[in-house]
């Protein structure tokens, strides 16, 4: 279809929004995860291998050599000579990163996060009609306001930065007025209340896997509702970990 508007057809619009947007995972140790996410993630359909970057925050357990074995050779590794101290902060260097690029569009993926096949070309969607903050992670843990809202979408009091997708001139907006700290994520989502909504995607298109994380283990971490992988590499890397999960939960 095309915009009568724009005069620009669908697939224009998808391919200009698909070149312009930067996909960043932030890195600290494990590697299990990351793996399964590049496998999930470059199966997918439509993904630009050089717009992944992979900003590792001063890895202890692997080193450089390890990731650019493992990444593509179009994909872009950023190593950081010091940690940041916390995810928030790690999330804080790729928004300046972000910045001084000319892409328009940043997507957070976690590293211990699966990708559905259609990733990018539902976010496109979403994107559009969002305010400039699209979640692809509808996750129970961040509870969904009750206004009607566009068909296929949330609106959200507030999201993590897990599966998110956000605009340049909001995150130019965040920067200027939101102090990084350990609740930056939280600190975002109180500073855009009343000035932009928090959209969601209604049927999650990344899922969580990962145990090992800040906040997370095997009885109790964030569930995307909805996810479906969409192709094989992605369901049977989602098969694996859930039986891990059925397992842990057996055992205890």
């Amino acid at each position: 279809m095309r915009d009568p508007a724009s005069g620009v057809s669908d697939a224009e619009s998808f391919e200009a929004f698909n070149r312009q947007t930067l996909i960043a995972i932030p890195v600290y140790n494990r590697a299990g995860c990351l793996l399964r996410l590049l496998a999930s993630m470059y199966a997918c359909q439509s993904l630009l291998a050089e717009n992944v970057h992979v900003f590792d925050d001063a890895s202890e357990e692997f080193d450089a050599v390890f990731l650019r074995r493992n990444l593509h050779p179009a994909s872009q590794l950023i190593c950081h000579v010091s940690n940041s101290g916390r995810a928030d902060q790690a999330v804080a260097r790729i928004f300046d990163f972000f910045l001084q690029s000319s892409y328009q569009q940043v997507l957070l993926l976690d590293s211990d996060l699966l990708v559905a096949d259609d990733m990018l070309q539902t976010a496109w969607r979403g994107f559009a009609q969002s305010e400039g903050l699209l979640s692809l992670f509808n996750t129970p843990n961040h509870p969904s306001s009750a206004q009607l809202v566009p068909e296929g979408l949330l609106l959200k009091h507030s999201v993590g930065f897990a599966g998110t997708l956000w605009g340049r001139e909001v995150v130019t907006d965040l920067v200027a007025n939101v102090p990084v700290s350990n609740t930056f994520d939280w600190d975002i989502c109180r500073y855009l209340s009343g000035r932009r909504a928090i959209w969601c995607l209604l049927e999650s298109r990344v899922q969580h896997v990962g145990s090992e994380g800040q906040n997370s283990r095997r009885d109790h971490f964030d569930y995307g509702v909805g996810f479906n992988p969409g192709n094989m590499v992605t369901a049977n890397l989602l098969a694996r970990e859930t039986e891990k999960i059925i397992l842990a939960l057996q055992n205890r």
